[in-house]
């Protein structure tokens, strides 16, 4: 039986709120909030977070985002490095509908049952952005969510699945669009959400021959409240007993790795041998079907939905949101970063995988590529070790004219639980607070986009 094997969300440490856009924009206050990727983080980021949570050997990687950073360049590759996996594994993307994330379950079922893979990541990350001043500011969240696809030791069972396909123009964007564009509402409401939604969940109950009241949690991956009711109705559910999404109005709806945080949280919120049907929209419709297992158990005590809700910080102001979401256009790239490609492809392993040298004839851990060892002066007798993503800050120092959004930044030392010592940049954190000794964990973000292209690093961040 195939299924899911492990899960993980990663929801940015920002949210705003409806008042603060209707105190921008003199409209009346909505009572919706979203989360908001901080400046150092993308599409790409918000999946490592996401995936470094997640606890499998797997040998298949899924991309899944609207927002890709790149146009042509696989980030599947990229997650594969910064989870340090061989150069055997098999990485695909998958883009352009929202429900790329459902369809690449979907995908890796079907590699799994072909004997491809034993276990397969899903990933995905998004960060659309909307107009400013219009509607769906509010409503179009960050977020990231991952998911392990395996036979064994599984949380939940994938019973069945069933897809429809739709040429419809709901929302889209063209090459060189900066924000989302939609259609009709009302008429992509009733065509889009109600006719495909239905017709997918239709065809996987008469494929599993279940009836509606056998399900106990129904998951609908969409923005809109309106047509919930219809669906539901339409498909035979109770909307008060039935359906299941404490979520989006506080998230937003987060886009391809929505499903996956709403699926994680029905998960951490279930009881073994529970039914869950999982619809996502978006040029069609994929419906999966899954059942718990016992050891969903150890979902509802870790939690780990609930503990990244509890983390947050309100975003102080909008101008701050539109300067962080590069609105103003200040941070397309920094002028003065270096950058060479030469030095990625040498520094991969280091700079995405954490892997540092550890001297085989005395054990200093060195982060450095030094010939000889700096402790016992050993001539390269090093081997390949693991850095931990937890440790203490040793020193640090304010960088008070270093250009950010968000400054000063703080430089910390790290010493690293296990060994090694590492100098990055801090983030999530208020600087005043900063003390040596505080406890931080490793975080992958984006450093600049110097060079044309996307530099990524590790920063720390203070330890929940």
């Amino acid at each position: 039986m195939i299924g899911i094997v492990s899960c993980g969300v990663y929801l940015p440490r920002y949210f705003m709120t409806g008042q603060m856009l209707a105190q921008a924009w003199g409209t009346p206050p909505g009572k919706l909030a979203r989360r908001v990727a901080g400046f150092d983080e993308d599409p790409v980021t918000l999946a490592v977070q996401a995936s470094l949570g997640v606890d499998a050997d797997v040998q298949a990687v899924f991309f899944a985002s609207t927002t890709s950073p790149y146009v042509e360049k696989s980030c599947a590759t990229v997650l594969s490095a910064v989870l340090g996996l061989p150069p055997g594994v098999r990485t695909l993307n998958l883009a352009g509908s929202l429900r790329c994330a459902t369809t690449a379950i979907i995908s890796a079922s079907d590699t799994i049952s072909a004997g491809s893979a034993e276990n397969c990541l899903i990933a995905a990350g998004d960060m659309r952005q909307a107009e400013p001043g219009s509607p769906e500011e509010i409503t179009l969240g960050d977020a990231g969510a991952a998911v392990v696809l395996g036979t064994e030791n599984l949380l939940a069972k994938l019973l069945d699945h069933a897809s429809v396909s739709s040429e419809f123009l709901h929302t889209w964007r063209r090459q060189g669009d900066r924000y989302v564009r939609s259609g009709d509402v009302r008429f992509s409401q009733q065509y889009g959400y109600q006719n495909t939604m239905g017709e997918a969940i239709a065809k996987l109950l008469a494929k599993t021959g279940l009836k509606a009241a056998d399900i106990s949690k129904v998951i609908l991956a969409i923005p809109e409240i309106r047509p919930i009711r219809a669906i539901l109705k339409g498909a035979g559910f109770d909307q008060k007993t039935q359906w299941y999404d404490p979520l989006t109005g506080f998230t937003g709806f987060s886009g391809t790795p929505h499903p996956l945080v709403l699926l994680a949280s029905a998960l951490e919120n279930s009881a073994p041998g529970e039914k869950i049907l999982l619809c996502a929209y978006g040029d069609g419709a994929d419906a999966l079907l899954f059942e718990t297992t016992e050891r969903v158990k150890e979902l509802n005590e870790s939690a780990p939905v609930k503990a990244q809700l509890a983390r947050r910080k309100e975003i102080p102001s909008y101008a701050r949101f539109l300067d962080i979401r590069n609105a103003l256009g200040r941070w397309d790239q920094f002028e003065g970063a270096f950058a060479s490609t030469i030095m990625e492809h040498r520094d991969k392993e280091a700079n995405l995988g954490l892997i540092a040298r550890k001297c085989t004839n005395c054990g200093e851990i060195s982060t450095l590529k030094l010939p000889v060892c700096p402790a016992c002066k050993a001539k390269r007798q090093f081997e390949d070790f693991k850095l931990n993503c937890t440790g203490s800050i040793f020193t640090f120092s304010q960088e008070h004219y270093f250009p950010t959004p968000e400054p000063p930044v703080t430089m910390a030392s790290v010493d690293l639980d296990g060994g090694g010592r590492l100098l990055v940049q801090m983030t999530d954190y208020e600087y005043e607070s900063v003390k040596i000794g505080d406890r931080v964990e490793l975080v992958f973000r984006k450093m600049h986009e110097a060079g044309g292209y996307h530099n990524y690093y590790w920063k720390a961040r203070p330890l929940q």
